[in-house]
């Protein structure tokens, strides 16, 4: 199946784990055999996508505390400015 007789051992037992067979596998059998035999490259198909979510959720959590002020870094943004006060002209 799409040349995969042609590749070494060690990428063909990985091969049906990885998004782009997974990918091309699901277009072909929802096109050609009216979906059936889908539910493997769903399932991991989604499990990349739930993977790679939670990295960036954890790979940007810091950031996040930082915006908001509550890190260890203070945000650049005074409590003036975030409620809009250091905008009103004083007369």
């Amino acid at each position: 199946m799409n040349g995969s007789a042609y590749l070494p051992p060690f990428w063909q037992a990985i091969g049906p784990f990885l998004p782009p067979w997974n990918g091309t596998t699901l277009v072909r059998n929802t096109l050609y055999f009216n979906g059936n035999s889908i539910t493997q490259p769903l399932i991991a198909l989604s499990i990349y996508v739930v993977v790679g979510a939670a990295l960036v959720t954890i790979l940007t959590y810091r950031r996040l505390l930082w915006w908001r002020g509550t890190g260890t870094r203070r945000s650049p943004i005074s409590p003036e400015e975030e409620g809009g006060i250091a905008t009103i002209p004083t007369a």
